[in-house]
């Protein structure tokens, strides 16, 4: 059994400890916000950052076809807002997509609308 062991400081997290399956491939990444450091989870279709058991950011990417991911949703919590944290999981999830050499594709609106004025 794995356990991930995340250490950050600032005014939304804590130190966390998630057991995922054992099935699931888990990366640690790291971003950083207005100098605080946060946590993003890195899965095969999905990014995401928790506090405990809240949920504050998510990107899903899955793989529609052979080679081609379909960001289909975007979220950002309510007290995040307005940070730029979607845009960084943008960036994130076009690096993950990319670095496994697919194509992109996007049905969430925030998504087509961050493709269109950042590539």
């Amino acid at each position: 059994m794995q356990i991930v062991k995340i250490y950050a400081f600032s005014n939304f997290f804590h130190r966390l400890e998630y057991t995922p399956p054992l099935w699931y491939n888990i990366h640690i990444k790291n971003i950083f916000r207005m100098g605080d450091k946060m946590e993003f989870v890195t899965e095969s279709s999905r990014i995401y950052s928790i506090d405990g058991e809240k949920l504050l950011a998510e990107i899903t990417f899955p793989e529609t076809e052979k080679g081609v991911f379909c960001i289909d949703h975007t979220f950002v919590d309510d007290s995040l807002r307005g940070q730029g944290i979607a845009g960084k999981l943008m960036e994130l999830a076009v690096k993950e997509i990319e670095s496994r050499g697919g194509k992109i594709t996007a049905t969430c609106s925030y998504a087509q609308h961050w493709l269109e004025k950042n590539r």
